[in-house]
């Protein structure tokens, strides 16, 4: 029965060394806020990094046992934007911000046992036509261990004859 206890005990630690994250294009987030929570608990997401939220200044929105940060269009617009949704038991810190007319990015340095880990969630609106270089400098900031989703609007050739 010990040895039991002790494996399942072991294996409740790996799983707790694992973080979830999920990435999602909401487009307006504010009208799907049930659905998301929904979906937050039964796949049991630690970290979900949400594009285009359309939220403002005066927007508000809150999940349950979560902590939010969002990151809205420099003029205060109701479109664009980015969001990380972020469970209240992992431990992390708020990194700058991007809010310009090209990229909107919310950015989270996520401590783990081991090391830590940069989680960005970002919106880039099609009407830009960004360069590989801004990319690049996005990347470069945001260090050597990352994860970033969102909505890049990066076209190809090859998918878009009128490109």
């Amino acid at each position: 029965m010990r040895a039991v206890l002790r494996k399942l005990h072991q294996k409740q630690i790996k799983m707790a060394n694992i973080i979830k994250i999920m990435s999602w294009n909401a487009n307006g987030l504010l009208n799907q806020q049930q659905e998301l929570q929904a979906i937050l608990d039964i796949n049991k997401i630690d970290v979900c990094l949400i594009s285009e939220t359309h939220f403002t200044k005066q927007s508000f929105i809150r999940f349950r046992g979560c902590k939010i940060y969002h990151t809205i269009h420099p003029r205060n617009a109701a479109r664009y934007g980015s969001v990380i949704i972020v469970k209240d038991n992992i431990y992390h810190i708020e990194e700058v911000k991007i809010e310009a007319d090209d990229i909107q990015a919310t950015v989270l340095n996520i401590k783990t046992k081991k090391y830590n880990i940069i989680v960005a969630s970002l919106y880039s609106p099609p009407k830009h036509n960004i360069k590989a270089e801004r990319y690049v400098e996005l990347l470069k900031n945001i260090g050597n261990r990352f994860i970033i989703g969102g909505d890049f609007s990066a076209k190809h050739t090859h998918w878009d004859r009128g490109l």
